[in-house]
């Protein structure tokens, strides 16, 4: 579990090798969003191929583009175990967070929208 204290101990280590404190990017997607991407998520069962169901032809979730194989859900795909997952996160990593904040500063990235302009964002903020 990473807390606080692991985030102060990374600042103590990165700063002299880096000759400055990390800089934090955090992309930000709402969370009802993360659950709708996740739980629509789609991987083929032969080929390993990863779908959403959003982005298929006519919304069929059935059989994969590549190979013809069933898609499945991952177990760790069904909502109730997404919607666990952004507990966890959010409870580990909001210290995290918060010690950036207060030191160095969080650059927030939307995290919504097309994925060249996501992409192009990240980008920009890395520079």
């Amino acid at each position: 579990m990473v807390g606080i204290n692991e985030g102060a101990i990374v600042e103590l280590i990165s700063g002299p090798f880096k000759g400055e404190m990390a800089r934090v990017k955090r992309v930000d997607v709402a969370k009802e969003e993360i659950v709708n991407r996740l739980t629509s998520r789609r991987v083929c069962a032969d080929c390993k191929a990863v779908y959403n169901l959003s982005m298929l032809p006519d919304g069929d979730g059935s059989r994969c583009a590549k190979c013809g194989g069933k898609l499945i859900t991952r177990p760790d795909d069904r909502e109730e175990t997404v919607r666990r997952r952004l507990e966890v996160y959010e409870e580990q990593t909001s210290p995290v967070l918060e010690f950036y904040r207060r030191s160095t500063g969080v650059t927030e990235i939307p995290g919504t929208g097309d994925i060249d302009g996501i992409t192009a964002e990240i980008i920009r903020a890395m520079k």
